[in-house]
């Protein structure tokens, strides 16, 4: 399993890989970037999303088309100040929500092994994550379903500014 993080591009360090092995975790980090990810933890587990106080707000995308998954980690990490993290299925997303909580949820509804809908349910099952607001994109999406979730729908292909006005709503 590989989560990709990507760090806005004010920091010193642009991407780093966290690498899963038997529940073992390989971090590849620049030192300053080691110490900013620490602090966002620690600021992380002493607020609850939806806080005013100032942290760097995470974005947990899950994309299994690798390019597209890449591409728009790369416009958040560029044109925003938020932290994106870059999930290949739901089984990735449920590992990395074990140890952080995300502000937001950018889910691709046809997901391998369990759709975006399923992996919505399973993920505001999860008390801590219960009210993290949730944008839901795919070329076909199951409006009624999302309806009924109060989830944001966003049809691919996505346009660039839509996408980031949609996520600044959310965590602004």
């Amino acid at each position: 399993m590989h989560l990709h993080l990507y760090l806005p591009a004010q920091m010193w360090y642009s991407q780093c890989t966290i690498s899963f092995y038997n529940e073992i975790a390989e971090v590849r980090l620049n030192p300053v970037v080691l110490e900013l990810t620490d602090q966002h933890m620690a600021q992380q587990q002493e607020q609850k999303p939806g806080d005013n106080a100032y942290h760097l707000k995470t974005i947990l995308l899950v994309e299994d088309d690798t390019n597209i998954g890449e591409v728009l980690v790369q416009a958040i990490s560029q044109e925003t100040s938020y932290l994106a993290v870059l999930a290949a299925d739901g089984f990735e997303a449920l590992k990395f929500v074990e140890n952080l909580t995300p502000n937001l949820f950018i889910l691709d509804y046809q997901l391998p092994r369990m759709n975006g809908i399923e992996l919505y349910d399973k993920l505001h099952a999860i008390e801590k994550l219960a009210d993290i607001p949730t944008i839901m994109m795919s070329a076909r999406l199951p409006q009624q379903e999302l309806a009924n979730r109060n989830i944001t729908a966003m049809n691919k292909p996505i346009d660039l500014d839509d996408f980031l006005q949609t996520i600044d709503q959310f965590l602004t």
